[in-house]
């Protein structure tokens, strides 16, 4: 038997990660937003916090940009078909999830 066909075929057509020089950059984020071009979709991503520019007795809620992820359309398809996947495992082990309705800002 080859090298080859004796590995696990899932080791031979995984690609290996490493992480980049710099670290990899971790947000959280619990508001997105999209917009759109012919070939890319752009995702922003921001965190509900009080206005830091205001006082905290008359605080305002703003959204804090955290991240911008610009994707082309195959690879958002991808990710859309990949997040289908992982939420409905998660619901079929643990019942559904509950989205709570979001104030207007």
């Amino acid at each position: 038997m080859s090298e080859e066909e004796s590995k696990p075929q899932n080791q031979s057509t995984m690609p290996e990660w490493i992480t980049s020089e710099g670290g990899v950059h971790q947000v959280y984020a619990d508001y997105f937003y999209a917009n759109w071009m012919p070939l890319t979709v752009r995702l922003r991503f921001a965190q509900v916090v009080p206005d830091p520019r205001t006082s905290p007795d008359k605080s305002t809620w703003v959204l804090d940009e955290r991240l911008a992820l610009t994707l082309p359309w195959s690879t958002t398809k991808s990710l859309a078909e990949f997040l289908t996947g992982l939420v409905t495992a998660y619901e079929n082990k643990n019942g559904p999830i509950v989205v709570p309705e979001i104030p207007a800002l």
